[in-house]
C-alpha cells in the first residue's frame, strides 16, 4: 500500500535557490534516503556558508528518475512544480 504525501524539508544553496525560486530550476538531484514519492511536498529552505537565511519555497514532485543509465546508484532526479 503507498503511503500518504508527506512534506520534506530540504537544504538548499543560494545559487541554485534563487533559480528554484525564478523558476528556471524545476529540479533537484538528491540522494534517495528520504522515500522520495510523486505528490510528496517540498520545503526548499536557502543557506549561505552553513547558515538558514529565513527564505523558503515550497515545490510538488510531479516525477522521479530512479535507476537511469548515467545516474550514480543512490540517486534521484525530482522533477518539481510551484504550489
Amino acid at each position: 500500500m503507498l503511503r500518504q504525501p508527506i512534506t520534506h524539508e530540504l537544504k538548499l544553496a543560494k545559487t541554485y535557490f534563487e533559480l528554484a525560486e525564478k523558476g528556471i530550476k524545476n529540479f533537484e538531484l538528491r540522494f534517495d534516503d528520504r522515500d522520495f514519492l510523486m505528490g510528496d511536498t517540498l520545503i526548499v529552505k536557502e543557506f549561505v556558508k552553513k547558515k538558514l537565511t529565513g527564505k523558503s519555497i515550497t515545490r510538488r514532485i510531479t516525477y522521479i528518475l530512479r535507476s537511469f543509465k548515467g545516474l550514480q546508484s543512490g540517486y534521484v532526479i525530482l522533477q518539481l512544480e510551484e504550489l
